[in-house]
């Protein structure tokens, strides 16, 4: 990915501005590789559809996610022999969008368990309004979670549930990662008046299931 820019439509030199837009295509970068990840992890087969529905194009609009889909697709890592995942304290993680989140927040069986046995202080979501681990589950909120069109273009978010070493990727570092900086005059016929500044960059990255039962995509609807 990269920009073009000229002298004309900055308001100070290029070179000053040059760490800014290294920040922006840095954290571009971060969102183009988790992106690639979870693309990758949701096209793995081992999928849930909310209020039992068999298909994704059966999702309805009141077909939230709820603790127990959740339970069920630990429970179907657990039954396939995968451990808990270690980066995630050794729990399953649970990888879900903000909506997911607000439908769990209202779903009483979560709720109940931190009213009736949870602390009275802000480690209890009844008070903060965040999100904590249930039993052996730990959640993680992301806005990039994969959405998907379901029928009469409803919107469909995928919840995913990792087991441990189920997939990997290759690493970030100054090997597989280049920022780029093309001074003007530089692209010839393309800049003729010597105006036009390339700033960009380039990531070698890849993304691979390692253990497909590690993995359960709950599909429900926003």
């Amino acid at each position: 990915q990269y920009s073009q820019h000229t002298d004309l439509e900055l308001d100070m030199p290029i070179e000053e501005l040059l760490g800014e837009f290294v920040e922006v295509w840095g954290e571009a970068m971060a969102v183009a590789t988790d992106t690639l990840t979870r693309n990758v992890l949701t096209e793995n087969r081992r999928v849930l559809h909310a209020g039992d529905r068999r298909r994704r194009e059966d999702i309805q609009e009141k077909d939230y996610l709820t603790l127990d889909d959740l339970l069920r697709a630990r429970d179907m890592i657990k039954d396939s022999g995968i451990p808990q995942n270690y980066k995630a304290g050794d729990r399953y993680a649970v990888l879900m969008h903000p909506e997911g989140k607000r439908q769990l927040l209202q779903d009483p069986k979560y709720i109940e368990s931190f009213l009736k046995q949870g602390p009275r202080d802000l480690s209890n979501p009844i008070f903060s309004g965040g999100m904590y681990d249930y039993e052996d589950l730990m959640f993680f909120i992301t806005s990039n979670s994969r959405t998907f069109s379901g029928n009469n273009n409803r919107e469909i978010h995928s919840a995913l549930v990792l087991g441990d070493d189920c997939y990997e990727v290759s690493p970030l570092d100054e090997k597989s990662v280049k920022f780029y900086y093309i001074w003007s005059g530089s692209s010839g016929i393309g800049d003729p008046l010597d105006q036009v500044i390339t700033i960009g960059y380039t990531v070698r990255y890849g993304v691979r299931i390692t253990n497909p039962l590690g993995i359960v995509s709950v599909e429900h609807a926003s």
